[in-house]
């Protein structure tokens, strides 16, 4: 980006320099490898990493009190903290499992005003009282708007929904309730017959009947035996629910991808992958920096999109970073064969249908690309020899060191004498890599490795040479359908696994269905006994995730479905739907669908709450277009293979202009428990919103997530509060990002905050949260990123987040927070990344904080791309009266500047920042949480 500004202009190249220099010192320094492998950030002393852990687990049950008592959610609480393995203490055992509504429901005193609904022992002639229920929850809602009967209630079973209900505004104010254990599926159940497989214990087989293959009509994507969400036979093995990347991905180091195409032709990285329609809108209303204009792109790259439109694909939209870095494009096929190792075991044709699971570079999200043909391999009848390229880089700890893989062979003088020490071997060396005696790094020269494993992916470096021996080149899975899955594009991707393979159905819980044959193969873990050493059979009884949505609630503005609610109901097994139809719903980083397995589009006062959402693959609520005061509450979101809500509305005709008001608006998201998701879609959050504005998020507990728990796509509209939300262990397996995150990229016409409409957004107000940034959420807390504007942010507990501003972002107001040991890219107290100071009347205010540095030298203000003696930054940036603690005190806290920098002392003496104070006495850490924990209450 860096790069990008200088290009345009608004860097000089002395700069550019110096900036990159200060971004090599003075950013965190820690790779994604090492961010993602512990809870616990690097340097961080276990007393303060466990007090904070302490204070998270007391404080989730004050905002959620009803949680005290339930022993399941405090175990999962308790266990994600990782209070026991890292911090020695005992889980409390004095606590009682609970329903998950808080009060009793009077079932018996309304028996006579409800239709009941019993999955096994109903009947749909039957009357629908208790001792006469209905069978289908289909029939249910028939027999309401028959006999106006407001009320059904799900008596305990599964009741498996295929096709979905729809409820429109004639079933205004109908609730449907589930007593204790009612569950909905969206799986198709399936009794089989398994025999074993003959060639590998544990593997066996069942043929599905003609009428079994006709109620599958999306085939088995995804299988649950025994209530336990199976996995696809992949390669390398994971199990999705508990394994965390890097386990089950293979290296991108190893892997080469096909470049992107369009209409069969290779796209210049430096030009649109597809030609585009530009419309462009101009904004003058109000200052939005570098995203000043509405822009969209239509066809060409977008084609792949629906609707085929996308900021992405506009020549106007984000030219400092659009091109090569991001517009729409993806990887046309991989090159990687090498890397199964059970490849040469493959049938032919058996790849093709397979899926490629993949990083877009960077970890912003995942990509899912189906495998359509196959490309043999050439033969190389020669050494291959790469100039100034280094086919060991990384993969070698010192100077002189082999590993089990890498051997050193010594050094040469020449390339000829490390090629000869190669040969000469009595091992079968196929790769070496030689240091010339000019090779940059002194402690490497002249030294000769070599590999007798085939890999061959060598980087560019000058003055090292590498050689691959005679081979056959990997074969190329050409892809058919897929890379639609996020917003933004690149050339190449990243870590990857291969699933939907026979060959590779090779661990216990694997599962593969042979549509062809109509065969489903499974490997089952169940345990011998004495008595019945032989393996045991699978269960008969199976189910096939196989519905993407259960209950629609569909209207429109003028009719909407009105005061419907939805409570105390387990909804599971929802099919995979990431390779199905996406759309990109404004200027953040998303490509998402409008489904889930409760969908909301022309509704008022639609109530969602104490239902849990699980072993689901697609998102669980979805609201999409008109909602008005949806309320979702107290509902437990764990195990999804995607988001747990997601708002999108619209515009009109598709423009920037959103006074139809056909959006989600006025959403109550309160106290919700919501963990382990997007299990296969990695940009999932427990909320997102899109064309949506004057929502409130309260009292919800998000952790172990992928990405972001919140998330804002745009600015649209804003007037959103964010309040007493607990937020830790986010950004899991994803890099660049935060625990919240946000972008403003595309002005939005509204009357939320000025009612004669206009692009500036009311104000969103953020407070009371206790936010944990650890693992890779080094965005900082609130993570306001390209664009994002009109943020208060105030009385909340940060720990290791601080304030950010980047790419023109602006008007944000960060007061009476807490801030430990906070990073945002870099480790401050407020970061200006890669932007310019905003302009009088849009500034920065950061003041009556306390901000607490970890090491001597540490900074209280950071700026990527301004320098300190620049006037305009005592225009756009507003700080004091805030409390900093660092080793050294003043003389110690630093003020760094794009090229330059000062100590705090001296930053103040002249004439900045005059009302803050710089304390060289550092807090214990029982004195950082008692703070935190009293501005929670303030």
């Amino acid at each position: 980006a860096l790069i990008r500004m200088a290009l345009m202009g608004r860097l000089s190249p002395l700069c550019l320099v110096a900036s990159l220099a200060n971004l090599l010192t003075l950013s965190t320094g820690a790779t994604l490898m090492e961010k993602i492998s512990s809870s616990r950030p690097l340097g961080v002393e276990p007393e303060l990493d466990c007090g904070w852990r302490s204070v998270t687990f007391d404080h989730a049950q004050t905002v959620q009190p009803w949680i005290k008592n339930d022993t399941a959610k405090l175990r999962a609480l308790w266990d994600a903290l990782e209070l026991s393995a890292l911090c020695n203490e005992t889980f409390p055992s004095d606590k009682r499992e609970m329903a998950r509504m808080t009060a009793p429901i009077p079932y018996a005193e309304d028996d006579k005003a409800a239709l009941f609904v019993d999955p096994v022992n109903g009947d749909d002639d039957g009357k629908g009282s208790r001792d006469s229920p209905l069978k289908t929850l289909a029939k249910a809602v028939d027999m309401h708007r028959a006999f106006g009967i407001q009320r059904i209630v799900l008596l305990a079973g599964t009741h498996h929904v295929l096709t979905p209900v729809v409820l429109t505004s004639q079933d205004s104010g109908l609730s449907i309730e589930g007593e204790d254990n009612a569950v909905i599926s969206g799986g198709v159940p399936l009794t089989v017959q398994w025999a074993p497989r003959g060639d590998k214990d544990g593997i066996f087989v069942a043929q599905l009947s003609d009428e079994q293959l006709a109620s599958l009509p999306n085939g088995i994507k995804a299988l649950q035996v025994a209530g336990r969400r199976a996995t696809r036979a992949r390669y390398p093995n994971a199990n999705p629910e508990t394994d965390l990347f890097p386990q089950g991905w293979v290296s991108k180091d190893a892997t080469q991808w096909g470049m992107p195409v369009y209409e069969g032709k290779e796209c210049d990285p430096n030009d649109f992958c597809g030609p585009s329609e530009t419309s462009t809108i101009p904004v003058d209303d109000s200052w939005h920096g570098m995203f000043q204009n509405y822009t969209m792109g239509y066809g060409g790259a977008c084609s792949r999109y629906d609707p085929p439109q996308s900021p992405w694909c506009s020549k106007d939209f984000y030219t400092a970073r659009q091109l090569p870095e991001m517009h729409a494009r993806s990887p046309s096929s991989i090159i990687s064969s090498k890397n199964l190792p059970n490849y040469p075991k493959y049938a032919a044709g058996s790849v093709v249908g397979a899926e490629i699971h993949t990083w877009r570079s960077g970890h912003w999200f995942s990509w899912m690309f189906e495998v359509g043909a196959v490309n043999p391999g050439a033969r190389v009848d020669t050494w291959t020899i790469a100039d100034n390229a280094n086919n060991v880089a990384g993969l070698v700890p010192a100077p002189k060191a082999s590993t089990d893989t890498v051997i050193y062979l010594g050094e040469f003088d020449s390339m000829d004498g490390c090629w000869k020490a190669v040969n000469d071997s009595a091992t079968a060396f196929v790769v070496f890599t030689w240091h010339s005696t000019q090779f940059a790094d002194e402690a490497w020269r002249g030294q000769c490795y070599a590999s007798a494993v085939e890999f061959w992916n060598p980087m560019d470096q000058d003055e090292a040479f590498s050689g691959y021996a005679p081979h056959t080149n990997s074969d190329e899975f050409v892809f058919s359908k897929g890379g639609h899955q996020g917003g933004e594009g690149s050339e190449t991707a990243w870590e990857w696994y291969v699933d939907n393979v026979l060959e590779e159905l090779d661990a216990p819980n694997e599962f593969f269905f042979d549509a062809a044959t109509g065969q489903l193969h499974f490997y089952y873990n169940g345990s011998s006994s004495p008595a019945a050493p032989s393996p045991p059979t699978p269960p008969a009884e199976i189910v096939v995730p196989t519905a993407a949505q259960m209950i629609e609630i569909r209207g429109d503005m003028d009719a909407p479905a009105e005061e419907i609610s939805i409570k105390n109901i387990e909804f599971r097994a929802t099919r995979p739907t990431y390779m199905e139809a996406h759309g990109v719903p404004s200027g953040g980083d998303w490509a998402l669908q409008r489904l889930g397995a409760i969908y909301l589009d022309g509704t008022k006062g639609v109530e969602i709450s104490g239902n849990l959402f699980t072993k689901m693959d697609s998102h669980a609520v979805f609201l999409s277009g008109y909602n008005r005061n949806t309320s979702i509450t107290r509902n437990e979101f764990y195990s999804l293979g995607m988001s747990g809500v997601a708002l999108w509305g619209r515009t009109v005709n598709g423009t920037n202009d959103g006074r139809n008001g056909d959006q989600p608006r006025f959403t109550l998201f309160d106290g919700n428990f919501c963990h382990q998701i997007g299990l296969f879609q990695k940009q999932s959050s427990c909320y997102f919103q899109a064309v949506s504005a004057q929502n409130t998020i309260t009292r919800n507990v998000c952790f172990n997530l992928p990405r972001a728990a919140v998330n804002f796509n745009d600015g649209f509209g804003g007037g959103n509060e964010m309040a007493a939300n607990v937020l830790f262990n986010t950004c899991r397996e994803s890099s660049d990002h935060g625990a919240f995150n946000s972008w403003d990229r595309l002005p939005y016409i509204t009357n939320v905050g000025d009612p004669n409409g206009s692009t500036r957004p009311a104000w969103n107000n953020m407070h009371h949260n206790l936010i944990v940034s650890n693992y890779a959420a080094d965005g900082g807390c609130f993570d306001n990123d390209d664009g994002s504007s009109y943020y208060e942010m105030h009385h909340n507990f940060c720990v290791f987040g601080g304030h950010k501003g980047d790419f023109d972002g602006h008007s944000k107001y960060s007061h009476h927070t807490v801030y430990i040991y906070p990073v945002s890219y870099f480790k401050a107290c407020f970061s200006m990344d890669i932007q310019n100071i905003p302009p009088k009347g849009y500034g920065e205010t950061y003041s009556n904080n306390i901000c607490i540095l970890q090491d001597a030298g540490g900074m209280y203000l950071h700026f990527a791309s301004v320098e300190l003696d620049d006037p305009s930054i005592d225009v756009g940036i507003h700080m004091g009266n805030n409390s900093l603690y660092v080793p050294g005190g003043a003389e110690s806290a630093t003020v760094v500047g794009q090229s330059s920098q000062m100590s705090f002392a001296d930053w103040a003496k002249a004439g900045h920042d005059t009302t803050t104070k710089a304390n060289g006495t550092m807090p214990t850490v029982e004195e950082m949480m008692s703070w935190g924990q009293s501005i929670l209450q303030q």
